[in-house]
């Protein structure tokens, strides 16, 4: 408003002049024209004059009224066609100035929404002249929507607020092919009305899509140099000029520390002058090297690190610049020596696996072939291992292999291979042995030995201290040729060897060994198979009271009935039920049809009978052993107080605490216990007041030699003087003689049990013996019983 009141100013003025103008020919008509006039037209004049006056006075108001707003409007419409045409050229040049640049003008009245585009401005958009819609509509129409409100929002405070003196944005629009082009646009409002809204707004557009494509290298660029990988670039003289953060982190340098140096900084020592020398070779022959490398990190720390140089040329092909790409592989080399690790040593001993092992037993058959030496493989089994797996749990189980494990290393050599194959077993490479073969068998056995006696000392598991032994098998091989599988077989069977001969030993292997281990592999598979085809079958042997000579009892007995081979003795196939597992179904099944039987004679009026159960080591040591016997109690319903359970006394002292406690249970359930076996496993007096047996088994062992061997005879005085001590009934085991029946009766013996009276039979055989009434009544004896009595 205030610049066009200052444009109305001269029109003002000369307004004014114009007025004082005619007030001033007024004054002059009126004082000395008019007289004048008068006087020359004479005295008729005169009269007239008044009437003459008022014309011309008239007259000439009109005519200069006429006159003035004429040539204001001529005056005016010269000097608007001036300026417009000045406007037009200057617009012209300035048009033309900004198509030469490449530069797009605009021209846009946001009134009328009418809008001109130049003939670039079309073309940065791919369009013809004039193609384009001609409103600012179709401009906003075309511009990224992610852009368009802050467009809108720039254009509106510019023109309406006031911000800034002129227009400017950077934006994208769409081409006519659906493409995206950046734009720079300009602008600046020409024209306002009366109210001071923008009535016309002129500006360009420029295309600037390569310098954004420029800008976003340059950021990728910087954003790559910034990455989490390091980077170095040094000069042709290879002095460093630039690193970056990651690479000062990597290294432990600040770049201030490094800039100026050469990467000989770094060197680790681990490289030699040929290293360097090849990949300096590789770099100027071929323009880049990629490795690995190990370089020293400022605190002395040495770390690996996956390198890639690239040379950098100049236009004259000549090399400016090196550049270095750093990445730390400490943890990709950690995971790769733990996958390492797990694929080649056992996870929980830390020792060789069988493929690290079979690896080594090659290198070492191929170097006794080269030397012509001797080298020896043993196979060491730990006795037992599985009792103490099943009854103290896994977890101990793993602790004593682990200790194992350490004994093995520290009684071995620095030249020989402690491995281990899974379970209890491990596999000992003696390497280096003598040439000569008797030579090299005693080093062997010697070495052995030593290895023997290390596992088989006191361990303590957990608090409580446990007592194991192995049994170890050898084989002796030369440069002849032998594969390492053979030489494992071989090693296995003579170790199996060194089981059946009482365990706790070693043996060479014997090729006289194989046909026996072909026989024990058909009875194992045999045995797999033999729960399933019901070829188990149970005998009983009576027990028979030596006050009145009556049956009182029978002993379950196991008896495998194999097809083709008849009953089988029961220390060929029990010992190998107990090794493979296999013993844990068999012995419930005993539990069950033992009991049941029991019940079916108690139901058939037999009630005072009772019925004695072998109890395995492995079913003893069963952490769920006393949920079994429950859960069969409370299925067959038979009376507790008339089964009783044998346990071996080796059983017992294997493991003192643990059968206290599971044995206390077990009597809790009003079974009675037997101790079998007993003068076999060295118990303590003590030991047995500790635990709630009910019977003394003597073992045959002592019943053979009665009554001349002195030694059996006074031990069994011992025992039963012992269990009538204690309040224990006595049962003598393995009675066949009449002297051996007349012995233990005088001495005070309760009950009798062996062939003198009955074999095993089978149920149906021990039902008719009970029905008939059979005692031990021969009247040769009767005077045995009769002095006992007395």
């Amino acid at each position: 408003m205030n610049n066009q009141r200052i444009d109305r100013l001269p029109y003002f003025l000369l307004f004014v002049l114009v007025v004082l103008s005619t007030f001033g020919l007024a004054v002059l008509w009126e004082h000395w024209l008019e007289p004048y006039i008068l006087h020359l037209l004479g005295k008729e004049a005169e009269e007239g004059h008044e009437k003459w006056r008022y014309v011309i006075t008239t007259t000439s108001f009109v005519m200069l009224s006429l006159i003035f707003p004429f040539w204001l409007a001529m005056n005016k419409e010269k000097s608007r066609m001036t300026m417009s045409e000045e406007l037009t050229q200057s617009e012209r040049r300035w048009r033309f100035a900004l198509d030469g640049a490449g530069d797009g003008v605009w021209d846009w009245n946001p009134q009328t929404d009418e809008a001109t585009f130049s003939k670039n401005w079309n073309a940065i958009l791919g369009y013809e002249e004039n193609e384009f819609p001609g409103t600012g509509s179709a401009v906003f129409g075309a511009i990224h929507p992610d852009d368009l409100e802050y467009v809108q929002q720039g254009i509106q405070d510019y023109m309406y607020k006031g911000v800034g003196t002129s227009y400017s944005a950077e934006f994208r629009m769409q081409t006519k092919n659906g493409d995206w082009k950046w734009v720079s646009a300009r602008g600046k409002v020409v024209v306002r009305d009366a109210d001071n809204n923008p009535v016309r707004m002129i500006g360009t557009h420029s295309d600037i899509s390569d310098r954004k494509q420029s800008e976003q290298q340059i950021q990728i660029a910087a954003t790559a140099f910034e990455s989490q990988q390091g980077m170095m670039i040094t000069d042709a003289e290879i002095r460093i000029l630039q690193v970056n953060s990651a690479f000062c982190e990597m290294s432990g340098y600040s770049a201030e520390e490094v800039i100026g140096n050469t990467p000989r900084m770094f060197q680790s020592g681990r490289h030699d002058a040929a290293f360097y020398k090849k990949m300096w070779n590789d770099i100027n022959n071929d323009g880049s090297w990629h490795g690995e490398i190990w370089d020293k990190h400022k605190d002395g720390e040495v770390y690996p690190k996956l390198l890639t140089i690239s040379a950098v040329t100049n236009d004259e092909g000549e090399i400016s610049h090196f550049v270095g790409v750093h990445t730390d592989i400490t943890e990709r080399k950690e995971a790769e020596e733990k996958i390492e690790h797990l694929a080649f040593y056992d996870q929980l001993t830390g020792l060789p696996n069988r493929t690290l092992l079979m690896d080594r037993l090659d290198l070492l058959i191929a170097a006794g072939k080269r030397h012509n030496q001797y080298n020896a493989i043993l196979m060491i089994d730990l006795d037992h291992f599985k009792n103490l797996n099943d009854t103290r749990g896994h977890d101990i189980g793993d602790e004593l292999l682990a200790q194992v494990a350490k004994r093995l290393k520290s009684s071995t050599r620095a030249v020989d291979t402690v491995a281990r194959l899974g379970g209890d077993e491990f596999v000992i490479l003696l390497a280096e042995l003598p040439p000569e073969q008797m030579k090299a068998a005693n080093v062997t056995e010697v070495l052995t030995e030593k290895v023997l006696n290390a596992l088989g000392q006191n361990y303590t598991l957990h608090g409580f201290s446990h007592h194991s032994t192995a049994s170890i098998g050898i084989s002796l091989f030369d440069g002849e040729t032998i594969s390492a599988e053979t030489l494992l077989k071989q090693a296995d069977l003579a170790m199996y060897k060194s089981k059946s001969a009482g365990r706790n030993r070693i043996s060479f292997y014997d090729p006289e060994m194989q046909a026996s281990v072909h026989e024990r592999v058909a009875l194992e598979t045999a045995l797999r198979s033999a729960f399933d085809n019901e070829e188990y079958v149970l005998h009983y042997q009576p027990q028979v009271s030596l006050l009145d000579g009556r049956l009182i009892g029978v002993e379950a007995l196991l008896r495998w009935n194999r097809p083709g081979h008849g009953l089988v003795s029961p220390d060929q196939f029990i010992p190998v039920l107990e090794e493979t597992g296999l013993i844990t179904d068999v012995s419930y099944w005993v539990l069950q049809e033992s009991c049941k039987c029991l019940k079916r004679w108690h139901d058939s009026g037999f009630d005072h009978l009772r019925m004695a159960i072998n109890i395995s080591p492995v079913q003893f040591k069963n952490k769920n052993f006393l949920a079994i016997i429950e859960k069969m109690l409370q299925e067959v319903e038979v009376s507790p107080s008339h089964v009783e359970l044998e346990i071996t006394e080796g059983t017992v002292m294997d493991d003192p605490q643990y059968a206290e406690s599971l044995l206390n249970d077990l009597h809790n359930l009003g079974l009675e216990i037997a101790i079998d076996d007993f003068g076999t496993g060295y118990s303590s007096l003590s030991s047995l007041m500790d635990l709630p047996f009910d019977t003394l088994k003597i073992d045959r062992a002592f019943i053979k030699g009665l009554p001349e061997n002195k030694e059996s005879a006074s031990f069994c005085e011992a025992i039963i003087a012992l269990a009538k001590a204690l309040k224990l009934q006595t049962v003598a085991e393995g009675v066949e003689e009449v002297s051996q029946l007349q012995f233990l009766n005088r001495i005070g013996c309760t009950i009798m049990q062996g062939f003198y009276f009955s074999k095993p039979f089978p149920s149906q055989e021990i039902e008719k013996m009970l029905f008939d009434g059979v005692r031990l009544s021969v009247s040769d004896r009767r005077a045995d019983f009769l002095e006992h009595q007395e």
